[in-house]
């Protein structure tokens, strides 16, 4: 019977707010933690990220508000799945760059190798090659081989 009772009120405070768009704060405080605490999960736990999203999902929740039509399942499925569809968004166009934080910046070098590495690099490979043009057929097919 409570599992009713809340959809109940949960269908007062949908309404209200589409009436009085200052009346969504109410949907926004009783469901800002949940919905922080799955995009989190999907997002690595990076804190910012997640708020990012969540904003988000509750600016697209609050713009989109007038259209929703109340079917009887809780609001918070609604919700879900707006923060779901933000968070493939930020994978599809941010979540393959790696983010790190501006403290730990000082730790990060340059993968690239100079150009002096690249040369010794390129001089080894030539040298491996000039020992291995120095065998036989077989022997190199072994070495190729292997």
């Amino acid at each position: 019977m409570t599992g009713n009772n809340d959809l109940e009120l949960e269908k007062h405070l949908v309404e209200a707010a589409q009436q009085d768009p200052d009346q969504f704060v109410h949907l926004y405080d009783k469901y800002f933690d949940q919905i922080y605490r799955y995009i989190a999960r999907r997002v690595s736990g990076n804190r910012d990220i997640a708020h990012d999203i969540t904003s988000q999902t509750f600016l697209d929740a609050f713009s989109h508000l007038k259209s929703f039509k109340w079917q009887g399942f809780p609001f918070s499925s609604w919700l879900y799945k707006i923060a779901h569809n933000n968070v493939i968004k930020w994978y599809r166009k941010d979540g393959k760059q790696n983010y790190v934080p501006i403290e730990n910046a000082y730790d990060i070098s340059d993968s690239k190798p100079d150009q002096s590495e690249q040369l010794n690099t390129q001089l080894d490979g030539d040298l491996v090659q000039q020992i291995l043009s120095k065998l036989d057929e077989d022997e190199q097919e072994i070495i190729r081989l292997k």
